[in-house]
């Protein structure tokens, strides 16, 4: 996750700065420096011993751009296996055709494709049929909505669409062991949220892991 920090040491979250950068323009240069920082962090890792999965958000303007997305290409095709390309549901309602062969090619570099923010679209379901994704990512809205029986069987249908469709599930803004507690026990659900840690560096996640040579899986049941 990218935060700013100021001199004074203030972190400053991507609600406060994304749309400034959006502005002027500068989404599509972040999001290349972002996949650059990424293969310097996974070289870095593997010489001290840890294989570990990341997924990287990307907006529409850079999947559709030809030069940006062939950047991407050859960034990731040497990590095959390693990285995870999350896209946004308003990704999905852009030229079907063209967004179908941006998602074959990464594909075929070896990336992971998740929908980001899962549910907070008008036909999100919809877009399960037309695309070959890897993954979902529940809305964090989703998860809030569990302190009701309601929101429990909403949350239970969508766990269930995504088994029978063999998705692999990213439950968003878990805070507290009550909303925890709703999330099943699964090698194919992964939880991110404050409870187990808000956001840390790289290094700090480094150290926090500990030991080298462990292999940081993204079937197990959390992700920091």
């Amino acid at each position: 996750m990218v935060r700013v920090v100021d001199e004074a040491g203030n972190i400053e979250y991507p609600a406060q700065f994304l749309p400034w950068l959006e502005k002027g323009g500068l989404l599509k240069d972040l999001d290349l420096w972002i996949f650059r920082q990424v293969i310097e962090d996974i070289r870095k890792w593997e010489a001290e011993g840890y294989v570990i999965p990341v997924s990287i958000n990307v907006t529409a303007d850079t999947l559709m751009d030809e030069s940006a997305l062939k950047e991407i290409e050859s960034v990731i095709a040497p990590f095959s296996g390693r990285i995870n390309v999350e896209i946004m549901e308003s990704t999905l309602i852009l030229n079907e055709s063209k967004l179908k062969r941006v998602l074959s090619r990464l594909k075929k570099q070896g990336a992971g494709i998740y929908i980001d923010d899962f549910g907070t679209g008008f036909s999100a379901l919809s877009y399960l049929n037309k695309y070959d994704m890897d993954a979902i990512k529940i809305d964090r809205s989703f998860v809030t909505a569990l302190s009701s029986l309601k929101g429990q069987r909403v949350f239970s249908s969508i766990i269930n669409i995504a088994k029978q469709l063999d998705l692999y599930v990213v439950v968003e803004g878990v805070d507290d062991i009550a909303q925890f507690e709703h999330i099943p026990d699964s090698q194919y659900i992964s939880i991110q949220g404050w409870y187990y840690s808000k956001s840390i560096s790289a290094e700090t996640m480094v150290r926090t892991f500990g030991e080298p040579l462990r292999v940081v899986n993204p079937s197990s049941n959390h992700s920091v």
